[in-house]
């Protein structure tokens, strides 16, 4: 479907080169399969669609700098990149995608406190970036990002949310989350705090499975 409506997006934009949100919708559809491809495995498509997205998001970033749907999705676009960096072994240029993703998106939530899409997609970020930097050996500025991630995901999960991820994603992503933040602080020697790190992943977990009894992977999760 999103093969579909990209190509009518790309007719629509060669027929007028000058509609901008025809563009912002086409670096939509290109971002959203980008990540799918990621998802399914498919690294050099999800390369090569994330390199079309960012092309598109420049173009349009240059009549309209400020635009906050324009830079966030840039944003998730280099954390995108940086994350498959990450996998490769390139630490310098994945942190400076990190970095630079970070930095946009604080900028947004600065001006834009309540834009619930753009406070999760930073807390993801803040997330890989503290687990690249614990399998660099700094465990404490890992936990210290995933502290900061889980913390503003749960605001998330506790806040009435008229846009942003649904509750189920944000639950997946913080029983996730959470987890990891476990594993961490168990590295760390603080196993209390560990302690509580799991329960809250099992909590959630256990919501989840509630929700959808049959879900294999909510199980594995709780398992």
């Amino acid at each position: 479907m999103r093969v579909l409506a990209s190509t009518e997006l790309l007719k629509l934009l060669k027929e007028n080169p000058a509609d901008e949100e025809v563009r912002l919708d086409l670096a939509g559809c290109y971002g959203a399969m980008a990540e799918a491809a990621l998802l399914s495995g498919d690294i050099a498509g999800a390369e090569s669609l994330s390199v079309e997205t960012l092309k598109l998001l420049e173009t349009f970033l240059m009549k309209q700098p400020e635009n906050a749907e324009a830079l966030a999705r840039k944003a998730a676009q280099l954390g995108l990149r940086a994350g498959i960096q990450r996998d490769r072994g390139q630490g310098a240029e994945a942190l400076k995608g990190f970095n630079e993703g970070i930095r946009i998106l604080e900028g947004i939530r600065a001006s834009v406190p309540d834009n619930a899409l753009v406070a999760y997609r930073l807390a993801l970020l803040w997330w890989q970036k503290g687990r690249m930097l614990g399998m660099s050996g700094d465990r404490e500025q890992e936990i210290a990002l995933l502290g900061k991630a889980r913390d503003l995901m749960g605001k998330l999960e506790a806040a009435p949310l008229t846009a942003g991820p649904r509750p189920e994603q944000l639950q997946r992503s913080g029983a996730y989350l959470a987890g990891d933040m476990g594993h961490a602080l168990q590295l760390a020697g603080r196993k209390t705090d560990a302690m509580r790190a799991f329960s809250d992943a099992t909590n959630l977990w256990q919501g989840l499975l509630k929700s959808r009894p049959r879900n294999e992977e909510y199980s594995e999760g709780l398992s």
